[in-house]
Parts: structure tokens; C-alpha cells; sequence
């Protein structure tokens, strides 16, 4: 029985370590990728950290660029101005290179009483996949529209001043924008649509010459 047990315990590890080799990674590059950045897998790119436990975050991300649906949702805070300005200027940069890859977008933008860990939750604004009425509901109606598994769920979150630099963390279904400060949203979005389109740079950039043009 005990020889039986070591046997197992051999394959487990012969394994474990043809995997290893097949995904050119290590024990000790595993490691200091999950104990440094606080993710199995990590990438960097223009000072913003790509994470994910389940893949690579680039790899996840062309695989996502190819769903049909997007909820939008990041996070606002009523009478903040500065909040509303940079999350506005985020879903903007969302629907324009959506939009133009033939998406179906659905803003939800969740309302608090501050950008604090406490902070109440009021509840959302959503035009319902519409994009022309917006309408305000309630937490639990909003809960309802961003329970699906039909749509990729992009989120910005509040910042979090002890981030040391932007975070957008990647899962299968889910992407958190993670700003450090108001002033990482911009950015880590545009290079966030440009890491899953190539055509995002192009799409913005039409965007904000048509804007200039006052057309």
C-alpha cells in the first residue's frame, strides 16, 4: 500500500512537471508571477498591470473580443463631478470601438453615496441596450440585468490609492478596470480596447478628429 501511494504520488508529480514544460513555464516563474503581482498570470504594458488566474490576460482577451454583448458598468458617485468626468470619458472610448466592431453594448452605471469600501449603493442608470433612454432602478433590478452569462461585464472601479499602479484584471467573463488614481481610467481603457481590437487606435482616433470637426 505504501509503495502504491508513492507510485501515485510520482505520476502526480511527473505531471505536474510535463506541464510545466509544455507551457514553457517553471515552478519558481509560477511563483514569483502569483507572490509579485497577486495573479497566476500577468502582463505589463505601458505601467498598467494585465492580470488573470486563469490564463494569460492577452490571450483572454482576443478570446472575449470575440463575444457579441458587453455590459458596461462602471462605478459613480452622485454630485462628483471629477468621478463622472473620467468614468464618462471611459464609456465613451467603450462604445465608440464597441460600436464600430459591431457590438451590443449595455450601459449600467452603478450610482454610490461615495467612492469610499463603505460606500452605499444606491442604485444603477442603464439604457437597457438602447443607448438613447436612461432610466434609474433599483439595486435589485440592477443585480438582474448584471446576473447574465450572455455578455462580457467590463467594469471600472473606484480608485484605490494603495494600488501602485493601474490594475485590469481578466477573467473569462469579466473585465475590471482597477485605477489606482481618476486620472488611470482614460488610459488603462484605451489600451485595454487596443489590446483586444486592432482597430481601437484607428476607431478613437476618427472619434476625436469628428469631435474636433464639432461633427
Amino acid at each position: 500500500m505504501r509503495n502504491a501511494r508513492l507510485y501515485l504520488l510520482f505520476l502526480i508529480l511527473f505531471g505536474i512537471a510535463v506541464l510545466f514544460h509544455l507551457s514553457g513555464a517553471t515552478p519558481q516563474s509560477l511563483a514569483d508571477g502569483l507572490f509579485s503581482t497577486g495573479y497566476a498570470y500577468s502582463e505589463s504594458q505601458e505601467g498598467i498591470l494585465f492580470g488573470s488566474n486563469e490564463a494569460k490576460p492577452s490571450e483572454l482577451l482576443l478570446v472575449l473580443a470575440q463575444k457579441p454583448s458587453f455590459i458596461l458598468s462602471p462605478r459613480m458617485v452622485e454630485g462628483n463631478g471629477d468621478i463622472i468626468a473620467f468614468t464618462s470619458q471611459s464609456l465613451v472610448l467603450q462604445q465608440v470601438v464597441l460600436g464600430g466592431n459591431q457590438k451590443i453594448t449595455t450601459t449600467v452605471v452603478r450610482v454610490y453615496d461615495s467612492p469610499s469600501p463603505n460606500a452605499k449603493w444606491l442604485g444603477c442608470q442603464t439604457d437597457y441596450g438602447t443607448a438613447q433612454d436612461n432610466e434609474t432602478v433599483d439595486v435589485v433590478t440592477c443585480m438582474k440585468i448584471l446576473d447574465t452569462t450572455n455578455s462580457v461585464l467590463i467594469e471600472v472601479d473606484f480608485p484605490n490609492a494603495s494600488q501602485s499602479r493601474p490594475i485590469v484584471e481578466v477573467s473569462s467573463t469579466r473585465i475590471t478596470i482597477k485605477p489606482s488614481k481618476l486620472q488611470d481610467i482614460t488610459p488603462s481603457t484605451a489600451l485595454l480596447l487596443m489590446s483586444m481590437f486592432s482597430n481601437a487606435q484607428q476607431l478613437i482616433q476618427l472619434t476625436n478628429i469628428a469631435v474636433a470637426q464639432g461633427i
